[in-house]
């Protein structure tokens, strides 16, 4: 026999290893702290343990509190200092590193030395907590998968969110001209006072009429990329204010994607991309977009979001 589980309330700090689980997906008062009996085991030799200090929390962890996305585990990215490396790490005791990945909202987080990577000492932790799944995503998606050029175009939808502000950022440092959509006008207003982004490139995305006004400011030629979050009628928006050769990457494993109504003789291609996915699958990619981020923030290129706090108009 076992015996029941029992609950109490103390300070974290003297929890001991734990990490946050969700009694009853969907309900949000459940959410809970539980022993991390993973702590307890041997640390593997190519394995790094570290003393987490911040987690970075996106719409995904979202999802998954509110029982949308049952197969994926709360915490995608962290930052912290390392408490015990092993032998063939490549890591060291105090170091300051970020690990991203699947299940990493715990006090004491494990990891293989390809889902770590060292941070450089001017990067505050908490900001770097918040790197991997927005910049080091969006860094892949534009650069890698959307091959975005410096005379081209991108429409990002959820402009203000976290992976927006990121997208917006490497598109401009790109040298792309960006166009954007919003659900307020206060941020709209957020985007021209913090990114320069004139209003005329700003449109609303409550409903898919945005894609007449892309095409409108576009010339009637479209855009080269377009980064979707949502399925439906926004996706096919989205995919019809394409430009010839143009690219819609649907992030997120969004359950409303639908199938693309295509025109004859359209060409145009659809990626869907699960950004966690492709994180666990393929850390090796994931570091190399997270370094370059990484430098680019270094040389004060890139910098951390800004809050966009607003209230639905």
């Amino acid at each position: 026999t076992s015996l029941p589980q029992t609950s109490s309330i103390q300070p974290l700090s003297e929890a001991g290893p734990v990490k946050l689980a969700c009694a009853t997906p969907g309900l949000l008062s459940s959410l809970h702290w539980v022993d991390d009996h993973d702590a307890n085991q041997p640390l593997q030799s190519d394995e790094v343990e570290i003393d987490t200090q911040a987690v970075g929390v996106n719409f995904r962890d979202v999802q998954i509190a509110l029982g949308q996305d049952l197969e994926a585990s709360f915490g995608h990215e962290c930052a912290g200092v390392v408490a015990q490396a092993g032998e063939l790490s490549g890591f060291y005791p105090g170091d300051r590193v970020l690990v991203f990945g699947p299940g990493r909202f715990k006090t004491r987080v494990r990891a293989r030395k390809h889902f770590v990577h060292r941070i450089q000492d001017s990067l505050p932790l908490d900001h770097a907590a918040g790197v991997p799944a927005t910049f080091g995503v969006m860094w892949h998606i534009l650069a890698e998968i959307g091959r975005l050029r410096s005379n081209q175009s991108i429409l990002i939808h959820s402009a203000t969110g976290g992976m927006g502000q990121a997208a917006i950022q490497i598109a401009q440092y790109i040298g792309a001209e960006v166009y954007t959509t919003v659900s307020t006008r206060e941020k709209k207003q957020c985007l021209v006072e913090e990114y320069g982004i004139a209003p005329d490139h700003i449109f609303y995305s409550r409903d898919p009429s945005f894609a007449r006004s892309v095409m409108k400011a576009t010339n009637t030629r479209g855009v080269d990329v377009a980064i979707c979050y949502s399925g439906g009628e926004i996706q096919q928006a989205s995919w019809e204010c394409l430009s010839p050769y143009g690219s819609l990457i649907q992030v997120g494993n969004s359950a409303d994607a639908v199938a693309l109504r295509a025109r004859p003789g359209r060409q145009a291609s659809f990626v869907q991309f699960d950004s966690l996915r492709w994180m666990s699958d393929r850390p090796h990619d994931a570091r190399e977009s997270i370094d370059t981020v990484l430098s680019l923030m270094a040389e004060y290129r890139l910098r951390m979001q800004t809050p966009c706090s607003a209230k639905d108009a």
